[in-house]
């Protein structure tokens, strides 16, 4: 009886091993890239047949078929371009590198490139904060670390925004900060993307800032507040919150047909810079 008690826990056990089994090959199943949003608009079409090429089956773990598509496929997408990047020597541009790279030495919560001197809350960097800012310069230079600027038009169903607030419609300037990709990043996504034939491009971007005429600081068209104004967190004007949207999270630009597309929050996610409302036909997004 204890031998036959014991059969039927293994057996059990088995079973239990293969639903597991199940279950796993069952989360690995590859996604269905399914259009949320976008479904008619031309480029969101191309993008979701794109996606749709690659066989997503032997990515390493389930959410993989997210970065592998936007470390791999979307780059690699010929109907996608870059925009006209001009390159600039770093060391004529320090007071902006300055800026961005103080933002790190501040708690999360508070970083922010386009917070105003005038309404930040927190304390004063320290001497050894400020040479440990300095350091970071250095390498950024010495690395050949790039940074890329691009101007935009103005888009023109801003304009209005920005007459009623005294604001310029001027060319929108964006810096980009890229480095060559190492062979780590490189060999990370290899391991997350097998079965995916493509390598991530020889140049990785980072940090994506709109920054003044001078090139020295944040588009002041980023930084308006609605009324009263205080030291602290603010609510945006629509006019900054829509521009600031273009920058966030470090979003990619892509030019399809000559329009800029900008990587949204989450996901496989695009926004038109040419409509008013950027939740319409013109936002695109897969998942």
């Amino acid at each position: 009886m204890e031998d036959l008690s014991f059969k039927k826990k293994l057996s059990v056990s088995f079973f239990a091993m293969l639903l597991a089994a199940s279950s796993v090959q069952a989360a690995r199943k590859p996604p269905p890239w399914v259009q949320f949003t976008g479904k008619g608009y031309q480029f969101c079409d191309a993008l979701l047949k794109e996606l749709k090429r690659f066989d997503y089956s032997q990515v390493a773990h389930p959410g993989n078929e997210y970065t592998c598509a936007n470390a791999l496929v979307i780059p690699h997408f010929k109907q996608l371009k870059e925009p006209p990047w001009q390159k600039l020597n770093p060391e004529q541009y320090r007071p902006l590198l300055r800026r961005i790279f103080t933002e790190g030495f501040y708690p999360q919560i508070e970083r922010d490139f386009y917070q105003p001197d005038a309404l930040r809350t927190r304390a004063p960097l320290t001497r050894e904060q400020e040479e440990q800012i300095e350091r970071k310069i250095d390498d950024f230079i010495a690395n050949s670390r790039y940074l890329w600027v691009w101007r935009m038009p103005f888009p023109a169903w801003l304009e209005e925004s920005a007459r009623n607030q005294n604001m310029p419609a001027t060319p929108l300037i964006f810096i980009r900060m890229a480095q060559l990709t190492d062979k780590n990043y490189a060999d990370f996504i290899a391991s997350r993307c097998k079965g995916i034939p493509l390598s991530p491009l020889k140049i990785s971007s980072g940090g994506l800032y709109l920054v003044n005429e001078s090139l020295d600081g944040p588009d002041p068209r980023v930084m308006t507040f609605i009324p009263p104004v205080r030291r602290g967190r603010n609510q945006l004007t629509y006019l900054s919150n829509r521009l600031k949207k273009m920058v966030r999270f470090n979003n990619k630009i892509y030019l399809y047909r000559g329009i800029p597309h900008f990587t949204s929050d989450w996901g496989i996610s695009f926004i038109s810079s040419g409509k008013r409302e950027w939740l319409n036909e013109n936002y695109c997004q897969i998942r």
